[in-house]
């Protein structure tokens, strides 16, 4: 019976969501949101999901930059994983984007892209952005 319900237990395991400890932030208590992660060569993304699988928003963590920033327009000041950020937007989308470095030396950086939704939305998302907790995501 005990190897039963240990079989059992392990299977529901596989099928719970799970966050990416060594590379993605700490995701809100609550935000119902789990991580997809992805990586390469010194470089990892995070995706936020929602239950329904789609993207509420998106982290890179490298030292790469995968967009040119001098392209993007800025358009308000925020906070992503509780430090200041200037949210900005590229010609012809409604993605936001901000650009976070977290380690000044190696040039280390998170770039986040929020998929553009309606205002509420948004805001939501960016503060869930703004509450990440970057202690998982050590940055080299």
């Amino acid at each position: 019976m005990k190897k039963i319900v240990l079989a059992a237990a392990l299977i529901a395991a596989l099928h719970l969501p799970v966050q990416a400890k060594s590379s993605c932030p700490d995701l809100p208590a609550g935000s119902a949101l789990h991580w997809r992660h992805d990586s390469g060569p010194g470089y990892d993304v995070c995706y936020a999901l929602r239950t329904s699988g789609t993207v509420a928003f998106g982290l890179y963590l490298g030292t790469d930059n995968p967009l040119s920033h001098s392209k993007l327009s800025p358009l308000q000041p925020g906070i992503a994983a509780g430090k200041p950020v200037m949210w900005s937007v590229a010609r012809g989308s409604a993605t936001r984007h901000a650009l976070l470095v977290l380690n000044e030396r190696t040039g280390y950086k998170m770039h986040v892209f929020v998929p553009g939704v309606p205002a509420d939305t948004l805001q939501q998302r960016m503060n869930t952005v703004g509450a990440l907790r970057l202690v998982s995501a050590g940055a080299p």
